[in-house]
């Protein structure tokens, strides 16, 4: 690690933004009313952040309850209730159906204005709309009372193992939940911030029965390993030690074991569809484009392009989108990963750092992409304007797509390399932060204060890069005569701020406390969280492997077969568009030199002239290519981390730019090879 000071502006925003409140000092005693305000100011603000969303739609709902107030039935009032009352929207059950019908009869008049002044085809697409529109209104507190579990539950397992370390510390019930409420940062966190506050304001009698009934109402139903993982945590209170700490170890045992149980199901239900996006979704529809032209041509009065573009990159899309979402609501709970957005070598969300002149820029993302995107696309719409030949259009069309894809695979790229790389290492330092306590926790068994077991745990570490994490310690102590808690978390000193990992920082404030009760109990500690972190991270590869067949196929189909597959068909297409114009203008020249009489209907009509050319082909094809990629890196990522933008991005920029590769190869060298030999053949032989 660089022995660089860190810019004292930027090691300040760091402190503040990381160093959580777990246990109340002195001055918090002092000042309790301060404390609370401040607790509460923070749930506040995170709750109205949450509501910024959602005011169109509550809005909708409140006016539609006034125009036309739809009740709905007993049994669909309190299932909207518990939906509303979970995700905090500021609704009622009747604004929700309300909203729904009035929007669907408005659409419906405007779909029925439709059938009189535009084609059948898009008056059945705006009809089809207006009904997929008022289910949608309808089931979006369910929607956002699944997403809202799903984000929930990837924090499931780290609350968990946070309250039984700060519970093997000290057996105060209100302290762990204080120390997840500080140290999460997702709706699990909002939630125990909500249990504190109710406590505050007399609420709740208790903190246990205010988490009884957190339990009982929010996750008895949801995650029966996290409910019980709790109950035992809440029980052991009132044990004898021994059987308290058991009942701590068993806690954490539950929550490990029910969430392999259920990644390992969900893992062997995710075969079928993951055949279905690949049969249905993919394959077939891409397969099926080939007849398309021929559909053109002998019924070129009904089958238009726009129904093209409207059938596979608008409806088809949305259906393999809405199929995809269903899948991953069953998702069970997967580990977080590291939030490194406070991290010093993070960039601002939107920007990515570059040096020019010698000097630390931050450019905005989107400015490189939209630069390549611009001139992509004028090279390629003025190119295919131009081209004589119908390939020469093809590839200049080709590169309209690659200016979509390849601008949002360097946007996706620059959005992620810098935070991938911080990522990495600080994940590499907490998977090395475990053996690291582990053998401290030995160190201090024999009953060696803390400063001389830090010193001689070096030895055993040093090959292992947290070991520069706990040498700045001793450091601390040894040359600046800091104490124990100074030397990890001194504002300008202090180790810990040299390795931004909240985990670490999390561990650490509880081996500080730990060691204030003698190292016999820091001891303890420290082998308990040793084991509960190996456990986690045991469980975390468990999950990869458990997963890993089924992303591997995801990412092959995303990036290599599904581009594949969508270049050859554009290549047949254009094979068989080619040979219909060479045999139109050959029977035309036969027609006109007297051997014939006339042509058939479908060779008069001119693929020119109201029919589907092989540019705009390949344009729905490419762009429907895309959106395969795109969906898929999102279903891959989604099933990898859960919400997670550094990984989305990071497969999004892979898988869109090699997509795009293998779809152009496919074409060049399918048309290059057997193009010119499949034409001659057929035309040669007339």
């Amino acid at each position: 690690m660089d022995e660089k000071r860190i810019d004292e502006e930027e090691l300040m925003r760091i402190a503040r933004d990381y160093q959580p409140r777990i246990f109340e000092d002195e001055e918090t005693e002092k000042n309790e009313e301060h404390f609370l305000s401040l607790d509460y100011k923070v749930f506040k603000t995170e709750e109205k952040g949450s509501k910024k969303k959602l005011n169109i739609y509550e809005r909708l709902c409140e006016f539609s309850e006034k125009i036309l107030k739809v009740e709905p039935s007993k049994s669909s009032a309190e299932q909207l209730r518990k939906e509303i009352d979970f995700t905090n929207l500021q609704c009622t059950p009747a604004g929700v159906t309300s909203a729904a019908f009035l929007s669907s009869i408005i659409l419906i008049v405007i779909s029925a204005a439709a059938f009189v002044f535009a084609p059948i085809f898009i008056a059945l697409s705006m009809l089809l709309f207006s009904l997929i529109g008022g289910v949608y209104i309808y089931k979006y507190p369910a929607k956002k009372a699944r997403n809202f579990r799903v984000k929930a539950s990837e924090e499931i397992v780290l609350s968990i193992v946070y309250m039984v370390i700060s519970m093997r510390i000290s057996p105060n019930l209100e302290n762990a939940v204080k120390f997840v409420a500080t140290n999460l940062n997702g709706p699990l966190a909002l939630d125990f911030r909500k249990l504190l506050w109710d406590i505050y304001m007399r609420k709740a009698e208790s903190i246990d029965k205010a988490l009884g009934t957190y339990i009982d109402a929010r996750w008895k139903n949801e995650n029966e390993e996290f409910s019980s993982a709790l109950t035992l945590i809440r029980n052991s209170i009132d044990q004898p030690e021994k059987k308290r700490l058991a009942m701590l170890d068993e806690a954490v045992d539950v929550i490990l074991k029910g969430t392999k149980e259920r990644m390992s199901h969900y893992a062997q239900n995710l075969r079928m569809p993951l055949l279905i996006i690949h049969a249905m979704g993919i394959l077939l529809p891409i397969m099926g484009l080939v007849m398309f032209p021929v559909l053109v041509l002998f019924l070129s009065n009904i089958v238009q392009p726009y129904m093209l573009f409207l059938g596979y990159d608008v409806f088809l899309f949305l259906g393999l989108y809405w199929y995809t979402s269903s899948v991953l609501a069953t998702k069970p709970p997967t580990l977080s990963k590291p939030d490194v957005s406070k991290h010093p070598e993070t960039p601002k969300e939107g920007y990515f750092r570059a040096h020019l002149f010698g000097k630390k820029l931050e450019i905005r993302t989107a400015i490189p992409a939209a630069i390549l995107f611009a001139v992509l696309f004028f090279i390629g719409y003025n190119g295919m304007v131009g081209a004589a030949t119908s390939f020469e259009r093809v590839m200049y069309s080709a590169l309209i797509i690659a200016s979509i894809s390849l601008s949002i695979s360097l946007y996706a790229y620059l959005e992620s390399f810098q935070r991938t790389s911080v990522r990495r290492k600080v994940i590499s330092v907490e998977g090395e932060f475990a053996e690291a306590i582990f053998h401290l926790g030995n160190q201090l068994s024999s009953g060696t204060p803390i400063e001389n077991a830090i010193d001689k745990n070096q030895e055993k570490i040093r090959d292992l890069g947290i070991s520069d994490f706990f040498g700045r310690i001793v450091q601390n102590i040894k040359r600046m005569g800091m104490t124990f808690e100074q030397a990890i978390f001194d504002k300008n000193y202090g180790a810990v701020w040299y390795y931004p990992s909240s985990l670490i920082i999390s561990v650490m404030r509880v081996v500080v406390e730990a060691v204030r009760k003698g190292v016999y109990n820091a001891s303890q500690s420290m082998l308990s969280i040793a084991r509960y972190l190996k456990d986690v991270h045991s469980i975390e590869e468990e999950l990869r492997d458990i997963l890993g067949e089924s992303t591997t196929s995801m990412k092959f189909l995303s990036a290599i077969l599904a581009p594949m597959v969508a270049g050859v068909t554009v290549t047949m297409a254009l094979i068989m568009l080619d040979i219909i114009k060479v045999l139109g203008e050959k029977l035309a020249d036969l027609t006109q030199q007297g051997v014939g009489t006339s042509l058939p209907l479908f060779l008069t009509v001119g693929l020119d002239k109201g029919g589907v050319t092989a540019e705009m082909f390949q344009l729905v094809v490419g762009i429907y290519m895309i959106e395969v990629a795109g969906l898929l890196s999102y279903f891959v990522s989604k099933i990898e981390t859960g919400e997670d933008k550094i990984n989305l991005y990071h497969t999004l920029s892979i898988n869109m730019f090699v997509s795009l590769v293998v779809y152009v190869f496919a074409i060049v060298a399918i048309y290059s090879t057997l193009g010119s030999q499949i034409q001659s053949t057929i035309i040669g032989g007339l």
